[in-house]
């Protein structure tokens, strides 16, 4: 793996390595991480959860939130559609 810079968090996003620069990520930039450009409309419903954050949290995501980054933290974020 490259070197690493300072601000820089590795996670686990949907089974896939994720280098990112932040340590601060939302809901929103946790979908787009997991699917790329994201479909937010009426008929599409993402849910995000996560595990290995502080303190060895577990817990979800809804619309708004946001989530402090730890190494080594697992993200799984799944697309429903209501159709």
């Amino acid at each position: 793996m490259k070197d690493l810079k300072e601000k820089e968090v590795v996670i686990i996003v949907n089974g896939r390595e994720k280098v990112v620069e932040y340590k601060k990520a939302s809901y929103i930039d946790l979908v787009e991480l997991a699917f790329g450009k994201a479909n937010f409309d009426s008929n599409t419903v993402y849910t995000v959860t996560f595990s290995k954050g502080k303190n060895e949290d577990k817990g979800s995501l809804v619309e708004g939130d946001t989530l402090t980054l730890k190494k080594g933290m697992v993200i799984n974020v799944t697309r429903t559609d209501k159709s």
